[in-house]
Formats: C-alpha cells, structure tokens, sequence
C-alpha cells in the first residue's frame, strides 16, 4: 500500500536551476503542488555581498510564504543556503 502525499512545496532558487529540484520532487510526489520562485531580478547571488544576502533572502522567502502558504519551503540555491539558511529559517515559521 502507498500512500499519497498532499500538500504544497514552494521551491526557490536565484534563477532556473533549481526548475530541477522542482521537477524531481513532482516526479516524487505527483499529487504535492510545487510552486517555483526565481530571484532574477537581483541575480545572480555570486557577485552581490554576503551582507546584501543575508538582508535579502528572510524578507524574500518571507515574503513568498505569505503569498504562496506553503507547507514546505525549499532553497534550491547553494550561495542562499549557505550564507543565509539560519536567517532564512528564523524568519519562516
């Protein structure tokens, strides 16, 4: 017997890569809603300071959760996830 997943995934990246960690957790989980959010507008990540990041990414991921309501946020992007995880995880709820 398996079960069925249900529930609503906001995936976010800087750009388009991470449309393949989007993509893989569909095929996972067909019947979870995925949303995917792209930072373009201040990409890419890897030429803009550690300070700018971590100011931005909580009020983004903020943000996109107060739009969206998902149940499960994901960071799809390495420089967010590695500079900004703690601040980003103390902003959500």
């Amino acid at each position: 017997m398996s079960a069925t997943l249900n529930g609503k995934v906001m995936v976010f990246d800087s750009g388009m890569g991470g449309l393949t960690v989007a993509r893989e957790i569909q095929g996972l989980a067909p019947s979870i809603a995925v949303d995917y959010a792209a930072d373009t507008g201040f990409f890419p990540y890897g030429e803009k300071s550690d300070t700018a990041l971590k100011d931005r990414l909580p009020a983004v991921a903020k943000a996109l959760c107060q739009v969206a309501r998902p149940d499960v946020f994901v960071i799809a992007c390495n420089t967010a996830s590695t500079l900004a995880l703690p601040e980003v995880r103390a902003a959500l709820d």
